[in-house]
Parts: C-alpha cells; structure tokens; sequence
C-alpha cells in the first residue's frame, strides 16, 4: 500500500478526503485492508480467525 501524507485547512476537509479514499476503494480493497488491521492484533485466542471468517449467504428454503 502506497503511504502519502496530506495536509488540510480543517477537519472537515480532511473528514471529506478520508471518506472519498474509502469510496474510491473497492470492497475487495476494503477487506483486505480490514484483514491486515485484524492481523495486526495478533490474538492468540482466535478472535481474529473468527472474526474474518465469511458465511455465504443462502437463500430462505
């Protein structure tokens, strides 16, 4: 991932980048940026496993 710094008059402006940087992303960006902020946490209690483990979604029988 690419770092940059940027610098704005207010934080309402820089409120406004963050979310355009996230919208811009696409989902599959998203998880995996979820993904390594989850690694990051390192539990050894499974949390993370747990937490990142996607269910498909079926359809009511």
């Amino acid at each position: 991932m690419k770092k940059e710094v940027k610098m704005f008059s207010s934080f309402e402006e820089a409120e406004e980048a963050d979310f355009q940087y996230y919208k811009n992303m696409t989902y599959v960006q998203r998880l995996e940026l979820l993904t390594q902020i989850l690694e990051m946490w390192n539990k050894s209690d499974g949390t993370i496993e747990r937490s990142i483990r996607i269910y498909p979604i079926t359809e009511s029988e």
